[in-house]
């Protein structure tokens, strides 16, 4: 299998913001921009919905517990989108 070599050009807080995820998570630079490059999943708000309903439906526990599961999980899943949505 060969290999093709991409050059990015990155401004310092794109970079900083590829660095600290590569640190919180423990890869390297390149498996971060490789695992966004290829990442296959995107989520609605409806999907995000249907996620929290179907923990419900499983979890014996309050709906708003539930909901505070899911958000914690999900931001943890998305986190390189939300941290990039927040310094928009």
């Amino acid at each position: 299998m060969s290999t093709t070599r991409l050059s990015l050009s990155l401004s310092p807080e794109e970079l900083a913001l590829i660095d600290r995820t590569a640190e919180a998570q423990g890869i390297s630079r390149t498996q971060v921009l490789r695992a966004r490059a290829f990442a296959s999943r995107t989520y609605t708000p409806t999907d995000y919905e249907k996620l929290i309903s179907k923990a419900h439906r499983v979890a014996d526990l309050p709906r708003s517990q539930v909901e505070r599961i899911v958000n914690t999980v999900f931001i943890e899943i998305m986190e390189p989108y939300v941290r990039e949505a927040n310094q928009l």
